[in-house]
């Protein structure tokens, strides 16, 4: 009885430093908050024997001092308290007190980038929760986190059910258009977008977008956040006019509720520029990229890929406008970054030297397109081998520039090395050694070698003219190649088509009647030329315009000031490589081209140079 007052005066200092330590922890003076818990631990620790109530407060201590490890960012520091909270808790018989412990050691895994072992964590504390405290916030917040994890793994099934679990704890528990029911809805699209279940994406979306609009109002950074992910789904779907509404309704509000350099901003209008940029409407995308690297440049600097990829497209528009001066001095901008941040042996460096010497080309400065050629193949040889097509299209371009120089021995010798390649990827009859016969035959002609000429060309009319017979479906069928309508999910593969079928194409069928009625211009390949990735309406429409083509001007301002298009339905061409398929038209399409006297262009088919059966083949792929 002599030791009560002893061990009550004990007792009464453990619960002074712990009430010390949550003053301090309050006012954020976290150093000292933690000297004071770890003084109630070592007197709890000096106890001869810990009661019930102060393996409780152990617990909590060591929770607390983890905690302010996490806010620290001191992860190893914060997983030995989380631990230690662990083991006090297991000794205790309270499902609550476990349940808190196992929570905050997940969390400081998850940290740690133990995903699986936070996983872990998670369920029991889940399973703990359902057990004795039914549907809660805390509840849907576990399934949350559960969902979280399993989504950045993605294993989006198991992470869709979580949500869903999720979103059915809140509809029983909260009002039917509470702001965090939006949030479940956004982040269900997410999962839905990225397993490319668009319509359920946009359907989620839709949901959350009607439940912040009506609780928090339009000018919010919520629904801003909203419109863009719907404006990300649109372009997943290439509806290109609807991507555009939703991106600018995204930065419109931005542009209210943020700073206008602010990144978002930037993101924005780089996102505006690319729906732009698909749409071909060239002038106005490089406002938006312009805008998008004047914001980037202030936020993360010029050492920074983001900032390169904007050069990068700033160098593509430049060279479709035919500035070129001002088109590689873009690239170069983004070479310098690649080159300072990943070195000079990745694969992103090749995609700079191509846009170069395609640019180097046009400007018939045939030596640098050689020294790009060399570098490109030496980056792409060490990481693919030889037989890839980007080889062979380095060898392709080094054949051009040797043609430019008038080393036509030389050119003639690229061509062989590079149709050795096709002819090993695709075999004997593929639209890529058409071409490559082709210019080959302008090389022997100017060695004035006819018979070699002659025989080249042959080649090319007898692949075109065997694709033409219909051999063109077994042999994109056999390279498993992927076609796909413009509303059509992506990567959905349809079948495959033969001539008789593709002339019903609304493309063809169009482009035929407006060759007859003299009102476009005669060059299929070029009107299969849509820009990035995808054949879109807007795209191939503006090589339809009944207007007159003016000089010095764009192809995008010819059809943004023509007042009649020619109205047609376009597919889309999933693979860039089936661009080539126009070959299939092409001698029909000469031949109708060859029987108007007015035409405004007139098809030279041995006098093309080779560098603009080049820019043909490139302008299909790219």
């Amino acid at each position: 009885m002599e030791d009560e007052p002893a061990v009550s005066k004990f007792n009464q200092e453990i619960h002074f430093f712990y009430l010390q330590g949550q003053k301090c922890n309050k006012a954020n003076d976290y150093q000292k908050a933690q000297d004071y818990f770890v003084q109630a631990l070592d007197k709890i620790n000096s106890l001869s024997s810990v009661t019930n109530e102060m393996d409780l407060l152990k617990c909590e201590i060591l929770n607390q001092i983890a905690e302010i490890n996490v806010i620290q960012k001191e992860w190893v520091k914060a997983n030995e308290f989380a631990q230690r909270a662990c083991n006090a808790a297991e000794k205790l018989s309270q499902p609550a007190i476990i349940a808190k412990c196992l929570d905050m050691r997940g969390g400081v895994k998850l940290l740690l980038g133990d995903a699986n072992s936070a996983l872990d964590d998670f369920k029991k504390v889940l399973g703990i929760k359902l057990r004795f405290s039914g549907d809660t916030t805390e509840t849907a917040k576990l399934y949350e986190s559960i969902g979280n994890i399993l989504r950045d793994q993605a294993k989006f099934k198991e992470a869709l059910s979580m949500l869903k679990m999720k979103l059915q704890v809140q509809q029983r528990i909260l009002e039917e258009n509470d702001p965090a029911i939006a949030e479940t809805y956004r982040s269900i699209g997410f999962i839905y977008k990225r397993q490319r279940k668009y319509d359920d994406a946009l359907l989620m979306y839709t949901k959350s977008l009607k439940i912040n609009i009506q609780r928090i109002g339009e000018e919010h950074l919520d629904v801003a956040d909203t419109h863009y992910d719907m404006g990300e789904v649109y372009k997943k779907q290439n509806k290109l006019s609807e991507a555009l509404s939703s991106y600018r309704k995204a930065l419109t509000i931005y542009l209210t509720l943020l700073d206008d350099k602010h990144p978002k901003v930037g993101i924005s209008y780089r996102n505006v520029a690319c729906v732009l940029d698909d749409q071909c409407k060239i002038d106005e995308a490089l406002s938006m990229y312009e805008k998008s690297l004047a914001i980037q440049l202030t936020s993360v600097g010029e050492d920074h890929l983001d900032t390169a990829l904007l050069y990068t497209n700033i160098g593509r528009i430049y060279g479709l406008q035919t500035k070129f001066d001002q088109a590689i001095s873009s690239h170069q901008k983004s070479l310098s970054i690649k080159l300072k941040i990943l070195g000079d042996s990745h694969l992103d460096i090749v995609d700079s030297y191509k846009g170069m010497r395609r640019l180097y080309i046009n400007k018939r400065n045939f030596m640098q397109v050689l020294s790009l050629c060399k570098k490109s193949r030496t980056i792409l040889i060490k990481a693919y081998g030889e037989y890839h097509n980007s080889v062979a299209d380095c060898y392709v371009d080094t054949a051009v520039a040797y043609h430019g120089l008038g080393q036509y021995d030389s050119a003639i010798s690229m061509y062989e090395k590079a149709n050795r390649i096709f002819t090993h990827i695709h075999g004997e009859n593929h639209p890529y050694l058409a071409s490559t016969y082709t210019m080959m035959a302008i090389s022997y002609e100017n060695q004035h070698r006819y018979n070699d000429a002659a025989s080249m060309q042959q080649k090319a009319t007898s692949i075109r003219q065997t694709l033409q017979d219909g051999n063109a479906n077994q042999l994109f069928a056999n390279q498993g190649e992927k076609v796909q309508k413009t509303n059509q999910v992506q990567n959905q593969e349809i079948p495959n088509q033969d001539l008789s079928a593709m002339r019903k194409r609304a493309v063809f069928d169009t482009y035929m009647k407006a060759l007859e009625q003299r009102s476009c211009r005669n060059n299929l390949i070029r009107a299969m030329y849509a820009g990035p990735c995808y054949v879109g309406k807007s795209s191939i429409m503006k090589l339809f315009t009944q207007q007159d083509l003016v000089n010095h001007q764009s192809s995008t301002q010819t059809v943004d000031e023509s007042d009649i298009m020619v109205d047609l339905e376009v597919y889309g061409i999933y693979d860039r490589r089936l661009y080539d398929l126009s070959h299939i038209l092409d001698a029909n399409i000469k031949a109708i081209i060859a029987s108007l006297v007015n035409t405004q262009e007139t098809i030279q088919h041995h006098r093309l140079q080779p560098q603009q059966i080049l820019n043909q083949r490139q302008d299909i792929r790219q």
